[in-house]
């Protein structure tokens, strides 16, 4: 069985990060004493939750069926996400993607991934390749190994109720992803866009409120949009993830909760003044004075992108031979994935469709330029529910809704309110065929509803 991650090391990820640069982050409210407390501490007593009421107007009659709905999380739904294609033109390094004027490949203090195994650096001399192939533990082993880079308007952080929880489990996970342009499959094949899992954090069941849940989700999503937050010894730019070009070492999500697959590692891609780019090591501000003086070290914190694709190359062969194509040693282990489109092939396998609790979630949809910038939380989860939506409310109907359209012309929706949420859903005679989702009443913005005169069941 998997080991979920240890809390206490991801309490001191993120709490570091927090202390660090909560100042740079404007929530609208003041959140530091509340995430630090809930980041740090052992016990706490629990708060009373405050329940919000809304009014809305219905002109269907739909009150008392909205009414009765838990508030608004974008952790309970199936999307149904598939890849498909395959990538048949490598894209050249450093090439910046459409929407972003980020360089993707400007030196950088550290990377976004590494999970645990980013607080260990190796003793005599950095990890090398073969260590992030290999992974530390059969969990984090690279079944992927892309050059890809981070598209804008696709981050996205939901909260997760974990599966088989018991008094030890971490009970609720904070999964945060965003789409990235493959520029090229070092290890394996996959299609030209990908949803990576980019971070992900867990909450102990019995210490954390509802509402510290979510504000903890709101701030890692805010700096993964908007930049400022340390890992690794390094900080995110202004602009968050957005057009950042890495080598990003991939597997099945480690709590295997999310069919996706997640960023283990990354090594950042940098080009260099003469024009040289190159693959940095993410450990490279710890052995960077050792390196002055020492060419193996130097050596193994920079690469030109030939010597990395060789060594990937090169461990991923060792690998196979030593372990006949699975993860790790024993035969009990998952076979090693190669290509991207088959990762629903890969949770079958560990047994994850077979599960007690049902199927892992898929990831929720990115909204793109249906919500423009400056970053706006509320009416990114109004479109991510839409979205969820949409294909059940409409059935046989029309309806415009899509991530390349901005969310205030999509057929019906008014939008409005300082911060701007959906105010009105207006689809009366729209030839509707589908479904009645009480998922509508976690528009905590609505105050007008009119879906009258269409074919709802």
């Amino acid at each position: 069985m998997l080991r979920r991650r240890d809390p206490r090391i991801e309490e001191r990820l993120i709490g570091d990060a927090l202390s660090e640069h909560m100042d740079r982050v404007d929530t609208g409210r003041d959140l530091w004493p509340t995430i630090s407390g809930l980041l740090s501490r052992r016990k706490r007593t629990q708060f009373p939750k405050i329940a919000a009421v809304v009014a809305t107007t219905v002109v269907v009659s739909l009150f008392a069926f909205l009414a009765i709905v838990k508030p608004w999380s974008n952790s309970d739904y199936q999307f149904d996400y598939q890849y498909t294609g395959y990538l048949e033109e490598e894209i050249p390094p450093c090439q910046p993607v459409a929407g972003s004027s980020t360089d993707p490949c400007a030196s950088q203090d550290g990377q976004l991934a590494g999970g645990e195994a980013s607080l260990y650096f190796g003793d005599d001399e950095p990890f090398g390749v073969e260590h992030f192939v290999y992974g530390f533990g059969w969990s984090w082993a690279a079944h992927l190994v892309v050059r890809g880079t981070y598209l804008p308007n696709t981050v996205r952080c939901s909260l997760q109720e974990i599966r088989d929880r018991d008094p030890t489990s971490l009970g609720t996970s904070t999964f945060c992803f965003a789409d990235i342009r493959a520029n090229e499959y070092i290890l394996g094949s996959g299609p030209p866009t990908l949803t990576v899992l980019v971070l992900e954090h867990g909450y102990n069941q019995h210490l954390f409120t509802e509402e510290e849940r979510e504000d903890v989700r709101l701030f890692l999503e805010r700096v993964l949009v908007e930049g400022g937050w340390i890992r690794n010894g390094g900080g995110l730019p202004d602009g968050g993830i957005a057009g950042l070009e890495e080598f990003m070492f991939l597997g099945p999500s480690l709590e295997l909760e999310m069919e996706a697959w997640e960023v283990h590692f990354s090594w950042n891609v940098e080009q260099k003044d003469d024009g040289t780019v190159i693959a940095a090591h993410p450990h490279r501000s710890v052995w960077e004075r050792r390196a002055e003086n020492d060419e193996t070290i130097r050596a193994a914190l920079e690469m030109d992108l030939p010597t990395f694709r060789k060594e990937v190359s090169a461990a991923h062969r060792a690998r196979l031979t030593a372990y006949g194509g699975r993860t790790g040693p024993s035969t009990e282990l998952p076979m090693i994935q190669t290509d991207a489109n088959r990762i629903t092939e890969l949770y079958t396998s560990l047994g994850q469709y077979s599960h007690p609790d049902g199927p892992p979630e898929s990831p929720p949809p990115a909204c793109g330029l249906a919500v423009p910038t400056p970053y706006n939380p509320g009416l990114l989860l109004d479109c991510q529910l839409l979205l969820v939506l949409k294909d059940g409310l409409r059935g046989t109907a029309t309806l415009n809704w899509d991530s390349s359209t901005a969310i205030s012309s999509w057929d019906g929706l008014t939008t409005g309110g300082t911060p701007t949420r959906v105010t009105k859903v207006e689809l009366d005679d729209e030839s509707l065929t589908g479904k009645l989702s009480a998922k509508l009443g976690r528009l905590v913005g609505l105050t007008h509803l009119d879906l009258s005169g269409n074919s709802l069941t």
